[in-house]
């Protein structure tokens, strides 16, 4: 399972999908190495780890967050990108396995659900 939170009363827009070739930054278009045979991209708009009123910096996480021995599916979770109010993270996993997604409230929380073979 992997949960974004977000600021607001609601969620923004995603679309979640396996991807196949490099995984590339949002942006630059440089290759991200990120490890698993397979990878499931999070991409959320409009949304940004910045608020953009302010232009403070709202997520202080780090880039790559560790999942080894915290998942069974997962074996990396890397942010791709953060441009023009597009965010991005990608899952490295085993391989391809069903997902589902779904919202919730209070706070506002999109949800990915990643079901072991």
């Amino acid at each position: 399972r992997v949960v974004f939170e977000f600021a607001g009363g609601t969620a923004p827009g995603y679309r979640v999908g396996w991807v196949d070739g490099p995984v590339t930054a949002d942006g630059s278009g440089k290759e991200v190495e990120v490890s698993g045979e397979a990878h499931l991209e999070l991409r959320f708009t409009p949304a940004s780890g910045v608020d953009m009123a302010t232009g403070s910096p709202v997520y202080r996480g780090p880039d790559r967050v560790p999942v080894e021995g915290r998942a069974v599916v997962l074996t990396d979770l890397v942010r791709t990108g953060d441009f023009e109010a597009v965010l991005t993270w990608v899952a490295g996993a085993q391989g391809e396995a069903p997902f589902r997604v779904t919202t919730l409230d209070g706070p506002v929380r999109v949800v990915v659900d990643l079901h072991a073979g």
